[in-house]
């Protein structure tokens, strides 16, 4: 069983070096390491369906691709896919980076 409030410096490849790193970060144990997420961090495991979304919300729909998808290169490293998609309750044209 793993001992979750075992100090990060002992997890295998961590050593003191990289604890100190982690201590900055209020990073003390292994339950605090698997616990912490970035700042930047997106909660995808909350879909919802394509009628309950408000404009200017950043969330994960789970949907069908029912038309052909078009591929736009609009600059090195950055293409655009627009295809039409559909769930059980709506339509959309839907832009995909």
């Amino acid at each position: 069983m793993i001992d979750l409030k075992q100090n990060v410096q002992y997890v295998k490849t961590v050593g003191p070096t990289k604890a100190a790193s982690l201590n900055e970060l209020n990073i003390y144990t292994l339950g605090d390491l698997l616990t912490y997420y970035p700042r930047e961090y997106e909660d995808r495991s909350k879909v919802k369906k394509i009628a309950e979304l408000i404009e200017g919300e950043d969330t994960a729909i789970e949907a069908t691709v029912v038309s052909e998808v078009i591929v736009n290169q609009i600059r090195k490293n950055m293409t655009v896919l627009k295809a039409v998609v559909e769930d059980d309750t709506r339509k959309m044209y839907n832009y995909l980076v």
